[in-house]
Order: C-alpha cells, then structure tokens, then sequence
C-alpha cells in the first residue's frame, strides 16, 4: 500500500488510513482482490462514489446566506482514494510505454522539474525581448471561471478517447465519474445526496490528471501579440475553443495590456464574442503582477501587502506576544510570512531604493508586532532580539 498520511478526516464512510495501516495481511489481501475486481470489471462500488463535503467560511465580512461564501472541502473514501491510485499507475505507465504528447509542452503546472516560476520567466523574458527592440506587446489575460468546477465529463472523456483511452479502461474512468454525488455536513448534521453533474472530485487522486487533460489546451492563459490585429485572431480561436468545448471565461475579470516603453498605453479594443475587455495598467498572471511599464513597484507593493494581511490574520488567531512565545511567532513568521512576502522575488530585477525601502519597513513593522514591541523601538535593537 506504501506510506499513508496519518490524522485524516475520514469520508462519509468513517473509514480512517488508521484502519488500513493496521490491519494486517488480512486487509491487503483483501484490498488485492478488491481492485483487482475493479480493475477486470470496469465498475466503481456505489459508495466510492460519494463524497463527504464539508462548506467551511471564507472569512469575516461574508454574507452567510450566500453559496459561494463558502469554500467546499470534499472528503473521498480511503479506499476509493488508494483504489485511484492503482488506476494512476497504470495511466503513468502506458503514456510513457506509447510515448503519449502529453501534456502540451508549454503546460508547466503539476510536472516534475517545472513550476509557476517557468512559465512566468518565459512570458516576462518574451515581453523584455519585444520592448528591448522597441515593439509594443499586446497582451490579454484571461480568467477562466471556477476552473475545475466547469469540467463537463461529457468533454473530458472524449479528450481521454483522444489521448488514447478506450474500450475497457476508458469505462473504468467514466464508471468513477458516471453516478457522482456528494452528501453535505454542516454542525453536525448529514442533509440529504445531490448529484454531481460536472468538476473533478477535490481530493481525488486522479483528479489532477483528468484537469490536465481537459485544460491541456487552456489554462491561466495570457496571449501575447505583437499587433491588436493578431491579439484579436488569437483571441477568436480562444473563443471558439471555448464554446466548442464548454469552456467559460470570466470576461470580467479578464483584461488586456500593453506594453510599452512609452509613458501610457495607446488605446485598444479586444473582443471576446459579443464582449469588450477592459485595458487595464496591470494584471496577475500566475500571483505575478505584470505592469504595462515592467516597473517592480506593483510587484513589491502586491507582495508586501499580502504578507501584511496574513501577519494580522495570523495575529488575530493569537500568534503575537501575548498569545504564543515570541520564539513560536519568530518562526511561523519565517516560514510562512516571509514566503508570502518574497514570492515572485526571482523576477524582480530593476528594484529601486524605494521598493527596497518600502521592504526593510515591513521588515521592521512584522517584527516589532509579533514580538508586542511598541513601534517606537528602534528596528536593530527589535532584529537583534530574533
């Protein structure tokens, strides 16, 4: 079975990673015959099914008779979770037995050796190379809406036949998704099973795979042009790839930029369907602010703003002076505010004296707060003391 995480809630099941760890020969031997069931059949038990969701608050200031004032945590049975893992394997193993092109190349998240930091040094090196030899770069940054709650699995298990996934192992994949529900907990109380039309389970362990799968061809995606003329192609066949597969984009919250050596921007009118987006001085790609004159200021202001709000969140749950040791706060600061503060960090490269001053205050105000020191204390007494 290999190492299972200890201390996990259980699904609505009330099965633990506790009862599997320690029951012996007698339950792998059991499980074998199970998945090997599974596996021959090309049928999912009933209950793994089901998931367990849990609505949790997203904070103060929510209104609570809103759905998406909450953020969903589903909870899957252990052994339907330890089952999908035996399915990953064999998923692992014949696309690199038949050399499978997958995922897209330019996919960078969830693979090993990758991350966000690629693909965001790609598109700021890309970006610099066009403004160095003085040509404008139009760019449009576009939102996709509630990403793997829009996965119609209708769409996803005709881009698995695609990849090669038929006959018998694609009707293993579809049985898992074919009769999904979920029961909702709240305080205490079990209210009655929904069906789950569409979205890869959260928790699921095949669940990033499938995502891949379905957004293998868009996904957080910023389009880069050189003209308006070739940034409004780009976004049509975005378009139509969208309503081809059910796709939805957030014209909202998605926007355009251009960037340039000038002091403003020249005006543009990019169109989404029947929709304008709006042109905006910066956007976020990847947490990452891309501002249209590629100054840090926003990128240092975004991220030190960021690390202020989880220092007094964190505050208000009791890690300051008077709530834990001072030690304790030191060391939550450093490891979780203090990542906070310099993500992106690898991209900054023209810091002016103002963005670094602007640093060192933060720096002084963090510490002074998690130690209950006033503010007059001076910063190198306050540092000396951490």
């Amino acid at each position: 079975m290999g190492p299972l995480p200890r201390n996990k809630s259980p699904g609505h099941d009330g099965l633990l990673n506790e009862h599997l760890l320690n029951g012996g020969d007698s339950i792998k031997q059991m499980l074998l015959l199970l998945f090997n069931s599974v596996l021959q059949s090309a049928q999912v038990p009933d209950g793994w099914q089901t998931s367990l969701t849990i609505p949790i608050s997203k904070g103060k200031g929510k209104d609570k008779t809103d759905p998406s004032s909450y953020r969903p945590i589903s909870l899957i049975p252990v052994v339907a979770k330890l089952s999908e893992k035996v399915v990953l394997n064999k998923i692992t193993t014949y696309l690199k037995s038949n050399l499978v092109d997958f995922p897209n190349s330019q996919q960078q998240g969830f693979q090993p050796g990758l991350s966000w930091l690629t693909t965001a040094f790609a598109m700021q090196e890309t970006i610099l190379y066009h403004i160095e030899s003085y040509s404008k770069v139009y760019v449009a940054s576009l939102d996709q809406k509630a990403a793997s709650d829009t996965v119609r699995f209708r769409a996803l298990f005709r881009k698995l036949g695609r990849l090669g996934f038929t006959g018998h192992f694609l009707r293993l994949l579809m049985s898992t998704y074919h009769n999904q529900k979920a029961v909702v907990r709240v305080s205490g109380s079990t209210y009655d099973t929904i069906l789950v039309k569409r979205s890869v389970r959260q928790g699921g362990v095949l669940s990033t795979f499938l995502y891949l799968v379905y957004v293998n061809n868009l996904d957080d995606v910023s389009l880069l042009a050189l003209t308006p003329v070739h940034l409004q192609k780009m976004v049509n066949i975005v378009y139509d790839y969208c309503q081809h597969w059910n796709v939805s984009i957030n014209v909202d919250k998605s926007s355009v930029t251009v960037f340039t050596k000038g002091r403003s921007q020249p005006e543009v009118n990019i169109r989404y369907g029947n929709r304008s987006f709006i042109q905006a001085d910066s956007f976020v790609h990847l947490g990452i602010v891309y501002s249209y004159n590629l100054k840090d200021e926003d990128r240092v202001s975004q991220r030190l703003q960021n690390a202020k709000n989880a220092l007094l969140s964190m505050s208000a749950q009791g890690v300051h002076a008077q709530g834990v040791n001072p030690k304790v706060s030191v060391d939550i600061y450093s490891k979780v505010i203090i990542p906070i503060a310099l993500y992106g960090t690898e991209l900054w490269c023209n810091l002016t004296q103002f963005d670094i001053s602007a640093i060192s205050r933060f720096q002084h105000y963090a510490i002074k707060r998690i130690q209950g020191l006033p503010t007059p204390t001076r910063s190198d007494m306050a540092e000396s003391m951490v």
